[in-house]
């Protein structure tokens, strides 16, 4: 899990919600399969994709507007 903070009345992602301090990174073994179990129940910030450093990842907002991403790493370590 990684946790980014972020400056005080200042949007840390551009689809910011309202939610402040910090925006929360979830990593997971199977992302697509995630993705698939929560879209149609949450409220989507980012759809799934394929980062350009080759991470899976979404972002989705909580009720009260803190953003969580949840991804999977394109290279996992064999100890992971």
């Amino acid at each position: 899990m990684l946790v980014i903070a972020r400056v005080a009345n200042q949007k840390f992602h551009p689809k910011g919600l309202g939610g402040s301090g910090f925006e929360l990174f979830v990593q997971i073994d199977n992302v697509d399969k995630k993705w698939e179990e929560v879209k149609d129940k949450v409220l989507v910030v980012d759809e799934i994709e394929t980062k350009s450093w080759g991470d899976r990842e979404f972002t989705i907002a909580d009720p009260d507007g803190y953003l969580i991403s949840f991804y999977t790493p394109k290279h996992k370590s064999k100890n992971d």
